[in-house]
Formats: C-alpha cells, structure tokens, sequence
C-alpha cells in the first residue's frame, strides 16, 4: 500500500503483476522436507504453518483504493488483453496492479 501511495503522490508508475495461488509456494516445498522430511503439506499443515492465504485479499481493490489502477483477472484467456490496458495505464502515469488468480498452491 505504501508503494502504490508513493507511486502516485510521486509520480512514479509501475506494473506489479501478482501471480496469486493464495499461498507463500516458494517456501512451502523446502519448509516441508525441513520439519516432515516430505515434499508436500496438507491444507491443515500449510494453514498452521502461515503458508496458505485464503481466501487471499483483493489485491486490485487495494490498489484502486490507493489511486492506482487495479484488475483481478480468473480467466487465463483475458490475462493478455488485461495486461495490454495496464500497460496503457502506466504509460498514462498511474501505478497498476494485476491480480491474476492461479490454481491454488
């Protein structure tokens, strides 16, 4: 929030594009093999752990809320169109943020 507060105030856009599969995944694998020697955590596991962010918040609304342009994309067949207008967006000087949901992680 404070970088999409700042973006605006000084007039510094940019693209944060958020690949969101409502979990930390990059840690998950090696912080499983670390307490259970395994590869994988259950759901209990992964919500015990902080891994799992669900339901995740709204991170396009957050990002409307603090001037910038926002889009939650679900559909894998508007992520290209949805990128091309916050393209626009930053080239007109507002920060944008693109929520694109994945399969949860």
């Amino acid at each position: 929030m404070a970088t999409l507060w700042s973006a605006g105030v000084y007039h510094a856009p940019f693209l944060s594009v958020i690949f969101n599969n409502q979990s930390y995944s990059a840690i998950r694998r090696p912080l499983a093999q670390r307490l259970y020697g395994d590869n994988k955590l259950t759901g209990e596991m992964g919500t015990a752990l902080g891994l799992d962010i669900s339901p995740s918040p709204d991170y396009a609304a957050i990002a409307r809320a603090c001037r910038a342009y926002g889009r939650r994309v679900e559909d894998p067949g508007k992520v290209l169109p949805a990128l091309r207008e916050a393209v626009v967006q930053v080239n007109a000087g507002k920060a944008a943020v693109l929520d694109v949901m994945l399969e949860k992680g």
